[in-house]
């Protein structure tokens, strides 16, 4: 057996990374690491996973590991006829390196190398041509999407809580980059809002705080405050986030507007020149108001609020559209419903069927399936 170092240049990523003396730092929802692998039908993964799940993908088949908290090693077989062909290897980050789980916390990944057979070899894939940011809470980061479907307090800790129903390669914003053949950066954060986050969140801090970190867990890593730093390239930004703000915002919409016309500034000192889209819910799709009257009212004020900061911004390539699923999601439908009424992963397919059209729309990108 033989050890490939977590810096060799065939091993290529997708997302924010950190390179350390000794491993491989990331640690938002849907990074991935990619290769390809000849010689062999067996990888072992030496990383410290904190807590995370993540997703094997080797020639379309998956494998879903599992880690705990510090250095271990995670072996991979899978069948091949001839190990001397090319197997292309894809481990993505289901979870998010910022949750509770109930044995812990989650964290910050460090990723060390591989370990594979003497004869193996390692091959670079190609990277996507065009690179997708989605900035967005837990609606983004797929919280919930593969577990059932429960009520917003759920009294046992091991459903809502259990890093097994989240999958963020099953998000609408990975949906959507793949729709484009596009690499998906996914910055998002349960509970966190633009301005405000969600009652009784642990972090005082909104996402405009935390957007320029190439590692959600490590404040050093803002590229503003690290000038060894700087942020991935990307060709478009897709934001959708206030629903954690909206908790908040009786008497306070004025606020929200301006700090969302703030954000939306802030986006364009690191970002420059970038198109943002902007997504809203529709009067039937927002998660987490189990009813239609609750959906409309979000929707409603959600629209104007963002609209009346999009004008106080006053910044070109700033597009806001009106999300409209397709078909759509319900609340009677409870297929389209996770855990703590987040979407499912059949509704994530929904929302990003509306949100491919606009960004065909905007970018004049010809999405695979049309």
């Amino acid at each position: 057996m033989k050890t490939i170092d977590f810096s060799t240049a065939e091993i290529q990523g997708i997302g924010r990374f950190v390179a350390g003396e000794d491993h491989l730092a990331f640690d938002w929802p849907g990074t991935q690491l990619h290769f390809a692998l000849s010689g062999t039908a067996t990888l072992t993964l030496v990383m410290d996973g904190a807590r995370n799940w993540f997703n094997a993908d080797i020639n379309g088949h998956r494998q879903l590991i599992e880690t705990g908290n510090g250095t271990a090693q995670y072996a991979l077989t899978w069948a091949a006829e001839d190990t001397s062909a090319v197997s292309t290897v894809r481990i993505t980050q289901r979870t998010e390196g910022v949750a509770a789980t109930p044995e812990g916390r989650t964290g910050t990944v460090r990723f060390k190398g591989l370990i594979v057979d003497d004869e193996a070899s390692i091959s670079a894939i190609p990277f996507p041509a065009r690179t997708m940011e989605f900035i967005g809470d837990s609606d983004t980061a797929a919280y919930g999407n593969m577990g059932p479907r429960t009520g917003l307090r759920p009294t046992d800790r091991s459903v809502f809580a259990n890093p097994a129903y989240q999958d963020a390669s099953a998000s609408w914003a990975a949906v959507t980059a793949n729709e484009f053949g596009a690499a998906c950066h996914n910055i998002s954060y349960s509970g966190m809002g633009a301005v405000w986050n969600s009652p009784g969140h642990s972090e005082s801090r909104a996402m405009d705080h935390f957007y320029g970190r190439m590692l959600v867990n490590d404040v050093a890593s803002h590229v503003i405050e690290n000038d060894a730093l700087s942020l991935p390239k990307v060709d478009l930004i897709v934001m959708y986030i206030g629903g954690n703000d909206w908790w908040s915002i009786t008497d306070q919409e004025t606020a929200f507007s301006q700090g969302y016309a703030n954000f939306l500034h802030h986006i364009r000192r690191l970002r420059g020149d970038v198109p943002i889209l902007i997504a809203c819910a529709n009067g039937t799709s927002g998660s987490c108001l189990e009813t239609e009257p609750r959906q409309r009212q979000f929707s409603e004020q959600m629209i104007k609020l963002i609209s009346d900061a999009v004008d106080l911004a006053g910044l070109p390539n700033v597009h806001q559209r009106v999300i409209v699923p397709t078909p759509d999601i319900s609340v009677d439908e409870d297929l389209d419903w996770g855990v703590m009424e987040h979407w499912s992963a059949k509704a994530h397919i929904k929302w990003a069927a509306s949100v491919i059209k606009h960004v065909a729309d905007i970018t004049q990108w010809t999405p695979t399936d049309l």
